[in-house]
C-alpha cells in the first residue's frame, strides 16, 4: 500500500481507546481491526482472512509458543514461593537484624531483588510479606507500596532472565531483529536486549534514589512516612517455608538459563522454558518433600498460575499481531523515518520515544502493550533511516538509546499510572488504597523523570562518541538532575 498518515491511525486508535476503557486487550482488537481494513481496503472478507493469518502464525511460531509455556511457569513458581511461605521465611531470618526504620526498608529492598524474576512474584511476595514487619515499626503501608512497586516492573527489566525480558526478546523478533532470513538487523534479541542494559536510564536513577531516599529518611510530597495504618489487622507470616524452597528454584532459573545460553547460543526461548520449568519442578519438589503440599496440588497450581498471566498472555498475542500489520502491511515505521528525515533531528530521537513512551504507558497502564506498539514502529523506522540495508544491530545509530528510551519510557509509565495493574495489585499486597498510592509515589518518581529525560535529550548529542561514553554521561547528567530535584522537593522527617 502506499504509505499516508492511515498507517498511523491504529497506533493512535489504540491509545485513545485505551485512554477510555482502561483496557488495553480492546484497544488491542480495535487497533488490529483498523489495520486490516486499511491493508485491505475496507474489504471485510480479506480482512478476515488476513488477520487469521497473522494469528495462525503467532500461534504456531514455536518461539512465541515457549514464551507463553515460561510465563506460566514463572507464575506458578511464584505462587507456589508464596503459598508455602518461603518468601516469609527470608524476612523472618532478616527481622533478627533489624533494629531500625533504615534497615526494614532496606530489608524490603534486598527481598525485592531476590524476587526480581517477575514484577508479579515481587510485588506480591514482599508486600504480603514485609507489611507486619513495617507495621511493627511503624512505617507507612503508602511507604511500603512505594518500594515495593518501585522495585517491581523497573528493577525486573533488568534482569535477562525474567519474564519482561522474555516478553522484550519476543516482540524485537517479531519487529525483524532476528538471524533468519527475513531479519531487518541480523543480530540476536537476547544480545540487542543485554547492550540495552545501560540506557535504561529510568530504572537506573530509580534504583539509586531509592537507596538515597532510604539512607537519608527523606519524604517527598505528602506522604507521611512514619505514619501508622487505620487496619492494623495483618495476618502472621506462613512459618513452614524455608530458605531453601526460595533461594534453590531461583538459583536454579539463573544457572540453568546462563549455562543454556552459553552452551546453545541463539535459542533463548527454548533455553527460558527449560529453566523456567526445572525451577518451577524444583520449588513443588521441595513443598512435596517438606510436605506443604500434595501432589495432588499441582495442577491447581498450574491453573493458578495461567491465571495470573492470562491478562498479559492474551496482550503479547494481541499485540504482535498489531505488531505484524504495522511492520508488514502498513508499513508505519517506513512513513514515520520519512517524517524524521524531513521534520525532525535524528539526535532527538531517543527523547521522543522516551515522552511517547511513557504517554502510552500511562495512558494504557500497561508496559508490555507500550514495548510492543514502540518497538514494531522504531526498528522499521531505523532499519528506513540507514537505506534499508540488514547491518547488525551495533552498526544501527541511536538503536541501544531508542530502545532504552521506549523501556524506560514504559516502565516508568506502568510504574505511575494509576490504570496498571502492577498498581492495584500493589495496592493489593500492601492493603492500601489505589489512587493514594499512585498519588503519594508520583512524587518520588517525578525526580527521576526528569532526570531520565535529560539524559535521554542529551544521548542523542553524545551519537558519535563510543558505546559506553554515549550511556555513562547523559547517566551522570540524569543523576545529577534527579540529584537537584530530590534536593529541592524533599522534606526531612
Amino acid at each position: 500500500m502506499t504509505l499516508s498518515w492511515l498507517s498511523l491511525a491504529p497506533t493512535a486508535i489504540v491509545i485513545l481507546i485505551a485512554i477510555g476503557t482502561h483496557s488495553i486487550n480492546k484497544a488491542f482488537l480495535c487497533g488490529i481491526l483498523l489495520a486490516s481494513l486499511i491493508a485491505t481496503h475496507a474489504s471485510a472478507i480479506q480482512s478476515i482472512t488476513l488477520i487469521a493469518t497473522h494469528a495462525y502464525t503467532q500461534i504456531t511460531d514455536p518461539d512465541t509458543i515457549l514464551l507463553y509455556l515460561f510465563l506460566i511457569c514463572i507464575a506458578t513458581m511464584a505462587i507456589i514461593i508464596t503459598k508455602t511461605g518461603c518468601g516469609a521465611a527470608f524476612t523472618q531470618k532478616m527481622s533478627g537484624y533489624m533494629r531500625t526504620k533504615r534497615r526494614v526498608e532496606a530489608s524490603s529492598v534486598a527481598f525485592s531483588f531476590l524476587m526480581s524474576v517477575d514484577d508479579y512474584l515481587s510485588i506480591l511476595s514482599v508486600g504480603h510479606v514485609m507489611r507486619l514487619l513495617t507495621d511493627t515499626f511503624g512505617i507507612s503501608r503508602l511507604r511500603l507500596a512505594y518500594l515495593v512497586h518501585s522495585l517491581a516492573g523497573p528493577l525486573v527489566i533488568l534482569m535477562p532472565i525474567s519474564s519482561w525480558v522474555a516478553t522484550i526478546t519476543n516482540q524485537l523478533y517479531t519487529a525483524g531483529v532476528h538471524t533468519g532470513p527475513q531479519a531487518l538487523m541480523y543480530d540476536d534479541p537476547f544480545t540487542v536486549y543485554l547492550h540495552t542494559l545501560p540506557y535504561m536510564f529510568y530504572s537506573l536513577l530509580l534504583i539509586v534514589s531509592i537507596f538515597f531516599v532510604i539512607g537519608n529518611r527523606i519524604k517527598l510530597g505528602t506522604m507521611d512516612i512514619n505514619s501508622y495504618v487505620e487496619d492494623k489487622n495483618t495476618e502472621p507470616l506462613a512459618t513452614k517455608g524455608s530458605l531453601v524452597g526460595l533461594f534453590a528454584p531461583l538459583g536454579a532459573l539463573l544457572g540453568i538459563f546462563i549455562g543454556g545460553t552459553l552452551l546453545a547460543p541463539g535459542n533463548t526461548f527454548l533455553v527460558m522454558f527449560i529453566a523456567g520449568l526445572l525451577s518451577l519442578l524444583i520449588a513443588f519438589g521441595h513443598a512435596l518433600h517438606e510436605k506443604i503440599l500434595s501432589p495432588s496440588a499441582f495442577p491447581h497450581l498450574v491453573v493458578e498460575g495461567f491465571n495470573l498471566m492470562k491478562s498479559a498472555l492474551i496482550t503479547i498475542f494481541l499485540a504482535s499481531i498489531l505488531a505484524l500489520f504495522l511492520r508488514e502491511n502498513l508499513q508505519t515505521g517506513l512513513f514515520l523515518a520519512q517524517m524524521v528525515k524531513t521534520a525532525t533531528a535524528l539526535h532527538l530521537l531517543p527523547f521522543i520515544f522516551f515522552c511517547l513512551s511513557l504517554a502510552c504507558a500511562i495512558a494504557t497502564g500497561s508496559a508490555w502493550g507500550t514495548f510492543s506498539l514502540m518497538i514494531s514502529i522504531a526498528i522499521p523506522m531505523l532499519t528506513s533511516l540507514v537505506g534499508n540495508a540488514m547491518l547488525a544491530a551495533q552498526q544501527v545509530p541511536l538503536l541501544y538509546p531508542i530502545l532504552g528510551g521506549i523501556f524506560s519510557g514504559a516502565v516508568c509509565g506502568d510504574h505511575i499510572s494509576p490504570f496498571s495493574e502492577t498498581t492495584v495489585m500493589t495496592a493489593t499486597s500492601t492493603q492500601t488504597n489505589p489512587l493514594q498510592h499512585a498519588h503519594s509515589q508520583f512524587f518520588y518518581a517525578l525526580p527521576v523523570i526528569v532526570g531520565s529525560a535529560v539524559a535521554y535529550f542529551s544521548c542523542g548529542y553524545l551519537m558519535h562518541m563510543g558505546y559506553w561514553a554515549q550511556a555513562l554521561i547523559p547517566l551522570s547528567i540524569g543523576a545529577c538532575a534527579s540529584g537537584l530535584c530530590i534536593t529541592l522537593m524533599k522534606n526531612k522527617d
